[in-house]
């Protein structure tokens, strides 16, 4: 049985988690403490990071997304990318944006304090996306893309709190319509995370941004 090393707080490992979860795959999780990280860990994983991936022979993968890819190749019923060629540079297009626009706002505002103007410019480059006629991010299909921008949207009532970013059903209709239809799916319900959870997890990355 496979291991995972995750951490209910991280949405890295929450992707890798949702991606396991769609798949049906039984594996056996261990809760890694990211504030007082065991040395055993941090002698195992190759980035000092969640998640971790270890293979029933040993072997390791790590990276979010990257372990997507590979249970999507391992274990490729059902499908979470397309078969046609180009809807899957679509899909790696659409990872980049992901990282380069949501990612990096929301770690912003909640890490650094930026004004709540780069977190609406994100969701508003992501709503602007082509959609393919939805509800997911590439037509009708859930695939790995939709998995992996979720756990920010779950964490986002966070950016409400921190700089009061009010969620805005018509300026941002595709993606309400989006994140409406994950959180009512079966995986995305059974490992969602508490706000009490994840507010406690904000006010430790405050403080600590306050001791540095």
């Amino acid at each position: 049985m496979p291991k995972l090393y995750t951490n209910r707080l991280c949405p890295f490992a929450h992707r890798a988690r949702l991606v396991l979860r769609e798949k049906g795959i039984v594996y056996l999780p261990v809760e890694i403490d990211l504030k007082n990280m065991p040395e055993w860990y941090r002698a195992l994983s190759p980035n000092q990071k969640v998640p971790l991936l270890e293979l029933d022979d040993g072997q390791l993968v790590w990276e979010s997304a990257i372990i997507g890819e590979y249970l999507e190749e391992a274990y490729p019923v059902p499908a979470l990318l397309p078969q046609d060629p180009l809807l899957r540079s679509r899909y790696r297009l659409a990872q980049e944006q992901i990282g380069s626009t949501l990612i990096s706002a929301f770690t912003g505002v909640l890490r650094n304090g930026d004004d709540v103007s780069k977190l609406t410019d994100a969701l508003d480059t992501l709503e602007a996306h082509d959609w393919l006629g939805g509800p997911f991010w590439l037509g009708r299909q859930l695939t790995l893309v939709d998995l992996n921008l979720y756990p920010w949207f779950e964490r986002l009532p966070l950016a409400r709190e921190a700089v009061g970013l009010d969620w805005d059903e018509a300026r941002w209709p595709k993606l309400s319509l989006w994140k409406k239809t994950l959180s009512e799916r079966s995986a995305v319900i059974a490992e969602a995370g508490s706000p009490e959870e994840y507010r406690a997890a904000y006010r430790g990355m405050q403080a600590a941004v306050v001791r540095n």
